[in-house]
């Protein structure tokens, strides 16, 4: 199984100060980085966000956990080996952290939200085949669309863990309803290696579009919306 922890960022000053405690010296100097308050806020909640969900894991306290990056930039648990892995994304005030045991995983997700750039982007970014596919759908629905590609390329290229090293054109999703890997060009047999999952959902109030995506098929997502209390039982 998939789970899924959905986070609201903007919590309350109590709770801020717990997770602050939880950091460490690097994520702290990151923090302060941010220019607009806000922003430190939601980097030190959804840090602390992560650490106290893999500490239930690990058995361990939040603040004891190593987080290290790899060399492309994702984190990851030193000596978990592949009995852990987890992938973090988020979306203004949203956040959703992806855990699984055996096998690479990666999430993303977007707040659903009109934006008229969103046409220039997908230009851009992505191939003919998922140009098409969109223009097929009615204006209004265009935003809609796009935001399902784009969780959808996102979340595979966080889950194959290569970074910018993958260009977003080189590999073809689906578009419409069904989240799919569709093509590969330059590695033709990794499309029957990966499973996406759409995971759109309206989670703390607020309505995302979302995929997950990780390899083998014989997985399943469980959700929960997540409190620093413990956690209620994952449901399918």
């Amino acid at each position: 199984m998939i789970e899924l922890f959905w986070g609201d960022l903007d919590v309350s000053d109590d709770e801020l100060d717990v997770r602050r405690t939880t950091l460490s010296p690097e994520e702290f100097q990151r923090a302060g980085r941010y220019r607009f308050e806000r922003d430190r806020r939601r980097f030190v909640a959804r840090r602390g966000m992560v650490r106290a969900i893999l500490a239930r894991r690990l058995d361990c306290s939040p603040g004891a956990l190593d987080l290290v990056v790899d060399e492309w930039g994702k984190p990851f648990v030193p000596g978990t080996g592949t009995h852990l892995s987890f992938n973090l994304s988020h979306s203004q005030s949203m956040a959703v952290v992806a855990v699984s045991d055996g096998r690479p995983v990666g999430v993303d997700l977007e707040v659903a939200r009109p934006d008229p750039g969103d046409a220039d982007v997908a230009r851009h970014f992505f191939t003919a085949a998922e140009m098409s596919g969109l223009m097929k759908a009615p204006d209004a629905e265009f935003g809609m669309g796009f935001l399902r590609v784009w969780t959808r390329k996102e979340a595979w290229v966080k889950a194959k863990g290569q970074g910018l090293s993958i260009p977003l054109d080189s590999f073809d999703v689906s578009s419409g309803p069904g989240a799919r890997l569709l093509d590969v060009r330059s590695e033709p047999g990794e499309r029957a290696r990966w499973l996406l999952a759409d995971v759109s959902g309206r989670y703390h109030g607020v309505e995302v579009v979302a995929c997950v995506a990780a390899t083998g098929a014989d997985w399943n997502v469980g959700s929960v919306e997540w409190s620093p209390q413990p956690p209620a039982a994952i449901f399918s």
